[in-house]
């Protein structure tokens, strides 16, 4: 389906942005609670609200240009977040293997409690990975944003 400009009224632009700062809040409370504990259902009911607005994102088709082009930039910001995690994760995971296979070229054993985890796992869990990604994706949507006001 072909994508068609909409205007969004004055209402409209303030619930979206309502909504937005409130998914800021949420993708931040999910990085950090990896790191500091605090109760579960913070990070849980993070994940739907960020979850929810992500497929809002995706499927409404009401919001304004100049919304959808924030919006494409978020997700551009989240798609290199995500990338650069996959290529930190894949280098160290090369790194460790090769190192597991010197130390069996010279005799030594290596065994599977040897082995380093590739990324800490604080930073490895999927909650981690999801709430980076919303954080950049949000980093950028107000960066764009907040561009020209600076």
């Amino acid at each position: 389906m072909p994508y068609t400009p909409n205007s969004m009224d004055q209402k409209q632009r303030e619930n979206a942005y309502w909504q937005l700062w409130l998914t800021v809040i949420a993708s931040v409370a999910i990085v950090i609670a990896q790191f500091i504990p605090m109760w579960e259902v913070i990070p849980n009911v993070s994940a739907i609200v960020v979850g929810v607005w992500f497929v809002t994102f995706a499927v409404y088709n009401q919001f304004d240009d100049y919304f959808v082009s924030l919006v494409k930039t978020g997700a551009v910001w989240a798609l290199a977040a995500l990338g650069l995690w996959l290529v930190l994760q894949g280098l160290l995971t090369v790194y460790d293997t090769g190192r597991g296979v010197g130390v069996m070229a010279v005799g030594g054993e290596f065994s599977e409690g040897k082995r380093n985890l590739a990324i800490p796992s604080p930073f490895s869990g999927a909650f981690f990975l999801a709430g980076m990604c919303s954080t950049a994706f949000h980093a950028g949507f107000l960066f764009n944003h907040h561009r020209g006001r600076i």
